[in-house]
């Protein structure tokens, strides 16, 4: 497990988030990633933004989308380098 995820998995069980919540921000999180084929540390909110385009665009995913926007907003402001305000 990585840094990162443990610190997720942390942030997410401190809040008392249900794990079928857990589970659904982890797959948000490597769905995202492996679109981009680097790790979520390394991608910035314009790779967000591009992921949210793409599964509009290409997926047609709305609820897609609702999953990054509700994983961007609690999670990835306490475990990665950059806000995504």
């Amino acid at each position: 497990m990585t840094h990162l995820r443990k610190m997720m998995l942390e942030e997410l069980e401190r809040r008392n988030y249900a794990q079928t919540t857990i589970d659904c921000y982890i797959q948000a999180v490597e769905d995202f990633a492996r679109h981009f084929r680097r790790p979520p540390d390394q991608l910035t909110p314009e790779h967000i933004r591009e992921y949210q385009a793409y599964l509009f665009r290409e997926r047609k995913l709305v609820y897609g989308l609702e999953r990054i926007r509700k994983w961007g907003q609690p999670t990835i402001q306490t475990t990665c380098p950059f806000s995504v305000r």
